[in-house]
């Protein structure tokens, strides 16, 4: 009997794609986040923090550091500085205590980019359920939207630059969901999956398909059809009427 392969290109045309998901319930709320791939250089996060909750999504590229190991730490760095400061400040706000955790989290990480190639973009917020804010970071991660519960479009521009070796202040976004709102957003992996170009189509594509879990299997079978293999990481907060 032949021995495995191990030595195959990571990127062979035959590399079967997995999906990973995670959805996230509160009171009046769902958030969901995903991650289809096969070189695991994107990731997502949700968890609940000081009685809100907060969400990642991460993708890396570049040839500076394995992307892998980077947006595994970004999403390390950014829960483990949540929690810290959770700890230690008495009667927080999920916003304020989130904001606090991704500049240390960033600072920190700073290490990391010192290779000219290595970029990480992301998608960084936190829910206050009471009031429906969502506090972010928008490092042009790729399409992201507003959906009023008229169908009204708001999309989301990016804040900052990805993270890098280019600077860029962390601008903190406030933005607000209404009964029967959501906001949507994904990575520019979904562009070549559409045959599309521009941010515009993807604004487009997530609004007219509210749940995440619904655009896997569309996107899927696009990347196969497509033989597009970059990873695509997703997220959905849906506020309930």
């Amino acid at each position: 009997m032949d021995a495995p392969d191990r030595t195959a290109p990571r990127d062979r045309p035959e590399r079967r794609a997995w999906l990973r998901s995670r959805t996230l319930s509160l009171p009046g709320y769902t958030v969901h986040v995903l991650h289809a791939g096969t070189t695991g250089a994107g990731t997502v996060d949700c968890y609940r923090l000081a009685g809100g909750a907060v969400f990642t999504a991460v993708t890396a590229l570049g040839s500076g550091l394995d992307a892998r190991v980077v947006a595994a730490a970004v999403r390390t760095h950014l829960r483990a500085g949540a929690r810290a400061v959770e700890r230690v400040v008495s009667a927080p706000e999920v916003g304020d205590l989130d904001t606090a955790a991704a500049v240390s989290a960033f600072t920190h990480l700073a290490q990391d980019f010192d290779y000219p190639d290595t970029v990480v973009s992301l998608l960084h917020g936190a829910l206050d359920p009471p009031t429906g804010t969502i506090d972010y970071v928008h490092a042009d991660h790729g399409p992201a939207v507003l959906v009023h519960p008229d169908g009204t479009l708001a999309p989301l521009p990016a804040t900052r630059p990805p993270l890098g070796p280019v600077p860029g202040p962390w601008a903190v976004q406030r933005t607000a969901l209404v009964p029967g709102a959501r906001l949507l957003a994904c990575s520019d992996a979904l562009l070549p999956l559409l045959g599309a170009d521009d941010r515009g189509a993807g604004v487009a594509f997530l609004a007219t398909h509210p749940h995440p879990q619904r655009w896997a299997t569309a996107l899927l079978t696009a990347r196969e059809r497509t033989r597009v293999h970059d990873d695509l990481v997703a997220l959905a907060v849906h506020r309930h009427r």
